[in-house]
């Protein structure tokens, strides 16, 4: 009899033992940060002055416009910030490749 009781004791404290455990993972897992959300922005590619990237070319209307810049008054859109940033390095050359590209003079 005893026997039982100490093995009844010692399989409840196991028991025990992973319940704690397991919420204690669980609380973990909740406080970890959560990866930030995407900015979203209220632009369309109708308010742009190109409705691609002037950086890379990519078409804003089938692709996220995910930065802007403004450049000479006009609003620019970008896939990425990284796209903005070789823009704002020189935005003339850009602009000027761009042109070409679209077979302007």
């Amino acid at each position: 009899m005893q026997v039982r009781k100490f093995f009844w004791l010692f399989g409840m404290m196991l028991l025990a033992g992973f319940l704690v455990a397991c919420g204690s993972q669980k609380k973990q897992a909740a406080q970890k940060p959560q990866a930030p959300a995407e900015k979203s922005l209220d632009v369309t590619p109708d308010m742009l002055a190109l409705e691609i990237d002037p950086n890379c070319g990519m078409d804003l209307h089938q692709h996220a416009i995910k930065d802007t810049a403004i450049y000479q008054g006009r609003l620019y859109g970008f896939c990425s910030e990284g796209c903005k940033e070789a823009f704002k390095r020189d935005p003339e050359a850009k602009l000027a490749a761009i042109e070409k590209k679209m077979g302007k003079p």
